[in-house]
Formats: C-alpha cells, sequence, structure tokens
C-alpha cells in the first residue's frame, strides 16, 4: 500500500506542476492582457520560490530527523504543507485575484510551499527502497 500511495501522490503532484508550468504565461497574458515575454517574466518568481522553500524544507527536515523527530512525522508533515498549501493559495486565485502583483503572489506562495513536497513523497521511495528493490 505504501508503493500505490507514492505513485499515486507522484502522478496527482506532477500532473498539476506541469500543468502550472505550462499555463503560468499564458495564465498572465490572458488575464491581464500582457505579452508573452512579460508574462513569461511574471511566470519565473514562483519558480524560484519553489527552488528556495524546496531547499529551506531539506535543511528543515535533516534539523528535525538530527533532533529526533520521527521519519513518518517528518515526511508527512512537509507533504501536508507541499499539498495543502498550494491547493489554498490556488483556490485564492480561482476566487479572482485584483492585480497582476497580487496574481505573482499568490503563485509565488502556491509553488513556494509546494516546495515541501520534495521532503516528502519525492523522498520516500529512498526510504522504501530495501523493501521494494524489485518494483522500483
Amino acid at each position: 500500500v505504501p508503493l500505490q500511495g507514492v505513485i499515486a501522490c507522484s502522478i496527482a503532484h506532477n500532473t498539476a506542476l506541469f500543468l502550472l508550468l505550462s499555463w503560468l504565461p499564458t495564465f498572465f497574458a490572458g488575464t491581464f492582457g500582457l505579452g508573452v515575454a512579460e508574462a513569461s517574466m511574471l511566470a519565473a518568481p514562483p519558480w524560484l520560490a519553489n527552488f528556495a522553500v524546496a531547499n529551506f524544507a531539506g535543511w528543515l527536515a535533516d534539523t528535525l530527523l538530527a533532533r529526533g523527530t520521527p521519519l513518518r512525522d517528518v515526511r508527512r508533515g512537509l507533504q501536508l504543507v507541499g499539498s495543502w498549501g498550494p491547493a489554498l493559495c490556488l483556490l485564492a486565485i480561482a476566487t479572482g485575484v485584483s492585480s497582476q502583483n497580487e496574481a505573482l503572489l499568490w503563485f509565488s506562495l502556491a509553488l513556494g510551499l509546494n516546495g515541501c513536497s520534495a521532503v516528502g513523497f519525492n523522498a520516500a521511495p529512498q526510504d522504501m527502497a530495501r523493501r521494494f528493490t524489485s518494483v522500483l
């Protein structure tokens, strides 16, 4: 069951992530009437936020593990932030944004918080590797 959970989470997460990757410039161009170059520039900061938060989440996970927090709690806690945080931010965008700066803020928060998933399900196969080596 853990392996199927990681596979399902991976499919859902990566589908949403790549949808945002390809759709973000289109959102800025269509919603705010920007040109392709300007919309593409606005689409870059959320991905930088993702990079920064993913690295911070890795450091945080290492720190929590060194202090004795169970691995399961670290993985689940950061995955919770990495899944529900972006969902709530995207919900805020769906209810309507009044400016491109507000949209940029919400998208940056969404993709930044998504970086916590790097320590959640993305790292889980390494924890399961001994049990599922033949499948992985």
